[in-house]
Order: structure tokens, then C-alpha cells, then sequence
């Protein structure tokens, strides 16, 4: 009898193919996935019911998910499940927190997170369990998942969580953003912290930020004033979120920040001075030394990009704080940047549009326009 490629003799690998498809009425793989992940999900209640529906549509759902599990195991090399398995079945779930799907998840766990699933559980079992978890908020039940189920790809599991979460559709509480980056099974990158800042920014726009900003200041697992580095995703955290009004106690001092270059801590000092003179404190002073911070940033070829535009932006809109000539030379040096010339234009346009429209007292307009017409 010959053989397969995979060394099957084609007999049985024809007769397996041809049961997969009478199985199947000739469903496509991706929705054999689909139904796989849901089934694997249910309760035996849940299962039975949802092989009596498919069978009355003509397919035999109940052999189409033997099959479907044989071919996992067999795909794992050993019998059970690879990591790698795992997470490209996950890659391709979304964790996008409707209020709908939070509350059905919660509601199918119940008030205490489920038992993590044995080791050698089928994938689609395991990945339903994290799923609803995730979806709940059980942040530790997440991060017990990727340290004693996810093997190699716990990293990847989490930035595809990560990811997936930040989305407009998502909503989060303030402790639900802190609880995620807790979940993390490594130090957070730099992409994760502006990740996880912006889904503090929009938890921040209907929800007290205060209780999660006292748990950083007595410090969690990667933010706080404990060491340098936590010091240095924290400042990274609120300055991304748009509160670098906070951020003074986790800075170095500004020498420090300008020898080593580093445009975030460079931000937050210039957002300190500003949080300064809108309370009334040497206010002259203060905007004129947040704007030169912001301008300095505006002028590193080197920063981060989003950092860099912006801080532009910041500067542009405090040009009307500072004498015209300087204004004038620096936006002249500005625009000469291929890289932020037409962001520049943009955010000049954006402050015209606020003098034009009455925004600004009539003082602080003349010399805005007087400093945009010497550049």
C-alpha cells in the first residue's frame, strides 16, 4: 500500500478526509474553528443542544468535533497541546471589553474565578477559560494562565491581549488597566506601557483616577517609586495618558533627563511647570520654561516620534507665552525638519483656528499672530 507524505497510507488518509467532509456538509476550516472553540466552551448541556441544531441542518457536528480534536493533538506532535498551538488559536480571538460580553462572562464564572483546566486539557477548552476570564477582569486567574499554561508564548499571548483590548469599544476601569499590566509575565516594553496608557486615558475620562494613582505610589509589580526603572515606566505610563501633571515625584531631576536625552522625562518636567503656573505660581515663568522643554523635545532628531509631534504641539500652543522673536527662530529651525515640518503646519493651523475663534485673550492672540508672521 503506498504512502503519504505524512506517511499514512492513502487509503485511510482518503477515508479520513472524506468522513471530515460528510462530517462537515462542507463547512470551511476557519468556520470548523470557530464551531470547535464554541463547542469546546459549553457545558455538556450546551454541547448536546448545539449538536441537535446543526443536525438538523445536515451535519453531523458531533463527528466533525472528534475529528477536529484528533487533528489538534495530532498537530501538538506528543499527543497534547504545543504553546505554539495555543497561541495561534488565541491570535485569533478579540478582547475587545463590550459591556455585554463582561457581564456574560462574569456571569458564567460566577463570583470566584473558574479552576484553571488541567495541562493536557484540548486547546479549546483552555483558550475559553482564558477568554472568559480575561473578558470578567480576573487579572490574576490571566496571569496564572500564561505562567502555568502558555509555556514560550506566554509573551505573546499577552501582547496579543494587550492589543486586541485596546480598542474603542473597550471599556476598562482605571483598576482594570492597572490589574492587566500586573498580568504581564515579563517587564513591559515600551509599546505596552503607551498600550496600556491609552487605555488609561479613556478609563480616565469616566472614572476616579485617584485609588489607582495611590496604589502606584505605593508601588505594584512594575510602576511606583521603588527603583529607577519603575520610576521610568511610571513617568513613560502618565505622560502617554495625558496626566504628566502626576508625574513630578517619579522624574529625575532635569539635568539628568537632558544629559541622558530622554524625551518622556524631558515632557514631564515641561507639564510639571505648566500644572505650576496654571495654579498661579510665577506663571509667566513657568509657561515660558515649558515651552522651551517642549521646543527642546520639538527639536530632537532622536526622539520617539509621537513624543516628539507631541511636544510640538504643546509648544505651539504656548507661543503666545513667549517673546515673538524666540517663537519665531523656533519654528523657523522646526519647519526646516523633514520629518516634523507638516505636523508643525498642522498644529499652527489648530492654534489659528483657536486665536481666529476668540479661545485666546486678545493680549496673548496679538502676540501669537505677531511670532507665526515673524516665522
Amino acid at each position: 500500500m503506498s504512502q503519504t507524505d505524512s506517511g499514512r497510507p492513502e487509503t485511510l488518509q482518503a477515508e479520513s478526509e472524506d468522513a471530515s467532509a460528510d462530517a462537515s456538509g462542507q463547512l470551511s476550516d476557519e468556520e470548523i474553528t470557530v464551531l470547535y472553540d464554541t463547542y469546546a466552551s459549553l457545558p455538556n448541556a450546551g454541547r448536546e443542544a448545539m449538536v441537535a441544531v446543526y443536525v438538523d441542518l445536515g451535519i453531523d457536528l458531533e463527528a466533525l468535533m472528534a475529528i477536529k480534536q484528533a487533528e489538534e493533538r495530532k498537530a501538538a506532535g506528543d499527543g497534547g497541546r504545543s504553546s505554539a498551538q495555543l497561541a495561534n488559536i488565541i491570535r485569533k480571538m478579540r478582547f475587545a471589553r463590550q459591556p455585554e460580553e463582561v457581564l456574560a462572562a462574569r456571569a458564567r464564572i460566577g463570583i470566584k474565578p473558574e479552576p484553571l483546566p488541567a495541562e493536557d486539557a484540548p486547546v479549546p477548552e483552555l483558550t475559553g477559560w482564558m477568554r472568559r476570564h480575561v473578558m470578567a477582569g480576573e487579572w490574576e486567574a490571566f496571569a496564572t494562565f500564561l505562567a502555568e499554561r502558555a509555556g514560550d508564548e506566554a509573551e505573546q499571548i499577552y501582547s496579543h491581549v494587550l492589543q486586541s483590548t485596546n480598542d474603542d469599544k473597550s471599556e476598562l476601569l482605571p483598576e482594570d488597566v492597572l490589574g492587566l499590566s500586573e498580568a504581564a509575565p515579563t517587564e513591559l516594553t515600551e509599546w505596552q506601557i503607551n498600550a496600556l496608557a491609552a487605555l488609561l486615558k479613556r478609563a480616565s475620562s469616566s472614572s476616579s483616577l485617584e485609588p489607582l494613582l495611590a496604589r502606584i505610589e505605593n508601588g505594584t509589580k512594575w510602576f511606583g517609586p521603588n527603583d529607577d526603572a519603575s520610576r521610568a515606566r511610571t513617568a513613560r505610563l502618565l505622560v502617554s495618558a495625558g496626566l504628566a501633571e502626576r508625574v513630578i515625584d517619579y522624574l529625575p531631576p532635569l539635568d539628568k533627563a537632558r544629559e541622558d536625552a530622554d524625551e518622556v522625562e524631558i515632557i514631564g518636567h515641561a507639564e510639571h511647570r505648566v500644572a505650576l503656573a496654571l495654579a498661579g505660581k510665577d506663571a509667566d515663568a513657568n509657561y515660558r520654561e515649558a515651552w522651551n522643554l517642549f521646543g527642546e523635545v520639538g527639536l530632537m532628531e532622536g526622539a520617539e516620534f509621537e513624543m516628539r509631534l507631541g511636544a510640538i504641539g504643546r509648544a505651539v500652543g504656548l507661543l503666545p507665552r513667549v517673546p515673538p522673536k524666540a517663537g519665531a527662530e523656533w519654528l523657523t529651525r522646526v519647519l526646516h525638519s523633514e520629518q516634523v515640518a507638516a505636523a508643525t503646519l498642522q498644529s499652527i493651523a489648530l492654534e489659528s483656528l483657536r486665536v481666529g475663534e476668540g479661545r485666546v485673550e486678545e493680549a496673548v492672540a496679538a502676540q501669537s499672530i505677531l511670532t507665526m508672521k515673524e516665522a
